[in-house]
């Protein structure tokens, strides 16, 4: 593994640790209001400033950097689930259940991914569960289709050929012997899935159609932070700078999964690389 792949990694795992403990030992909680204290600039007291009610930037983002990570790793999840049951079905069983599956796909798969998105939390509503379903229907197509060919590749091995010759049961073999041996390529897919889904959700959140207030994702800070931008630009580059840095964090986090993978499923270039 790169060193740079295991330094942001460190910097992800940092974030996670400090958007979740961070607000155990900050003074200032992300729903408190001090409208005296309205838009002040980065001080001792507010280290990343206060928004246009007074509340604590750095206790928001923080709250927010929580938020849009939930998000992202639960959504991916959900789609990797719905995904990998839909995927493995059509890839296993063929015939028209495949024919119905792809069906499905190609039908979601017809509209822009986020404007599906924008529609599904339109039609949802504000809030968590909303966000959730739209961030993973987007993302379990992908999922779905990368399941399906592997399944179809592996049920031509000579391994599913014994366990049938064997009478084992159809879906035995397909979860206990296929699934297992396909999980690299599964793995990969979902850690490289969870970046998007966090850029999708704060793009939904940008819009407006995100989580309620008073909370808040990184997306909906940065959407509130460019009514001020020219005023008050650490509004939006705090949140701004926080979400870019956790998706480049994210990214390599799947790149890191990929290169691991690859390792060890080829070994001999690994020890030639190091010879």
């Amino acid at each position: 593994m790169r060193l740079l792949n295991k330094l942001m990694i460190f910097f992800l795992t940092g974030v996670i640790l400090t958007a979740c403990l961070g607000p155990l030992f900050l003074e200032h909680s992300p729903e408190t209001q001090n409208l005296s204290r309205r838009l002040e600039p980065p001080s001792q007291t507010y280290w990343l400033g206060t928004d246009s009610l007074g509340r604590d930037m750095t206790s928001r983002i923080l709250q927010g950097t929580r938020l849009s990570l939930l998000i992202g790793f639960s959504s991916t999840l959900i789609a990797l689930l719905i995904g990998t049951i839909t995927g493995a079905i059509a890839g296993f069983f063929r015939g028209r259940t495949e024919v119905l599956i792809l069906g499905v796909i190609d039908f979601f798969g017809t509209f822009p991914t986020l404007l599906l998105a924008m529609l599904v939390s339109m039609a949802t509503g504000r809030g968590l569960p909303g966000i959730l379903i739209s961030v993973a229907l987007i993302a379990w197509l992908q999922h779905a289709r990368l399941v399906r060919a592997q399944v179809i590749q592996a049920r031509q091995l000579e391994y599913v050929e014994a366990a049938r010759a064997l009478g084992l049961n159809p879906y035995r073999i397909l979860w206990v012997h296929i699934l297992p041996n396909i999980k690299g390529p599964i793995l990969i897919s979902a850690s490289a899935q969870i970046p998007s889904n966090v850029m999708a959700e704060s793009f939904l959140s940008f819009l407006g159609l995100g989580v309620h207030p008073p909370f808040a994702s990184l997306g909906t800070l940065a959407s509130d932070g460019s009514r001020l931008i020219t005023s008050h630009p650490h509004l939006i580059f705090a949140p701004g700078a926080t979400l870019f840095l956790t998706l480049l964090a994210a990214q390599y986090l799947g790149d890191s999964i990929r290169d691991y993978w690859a390792e060890e499923k080829h070994p001999e270039g690994r020890e030639s690389s190091v010879g």
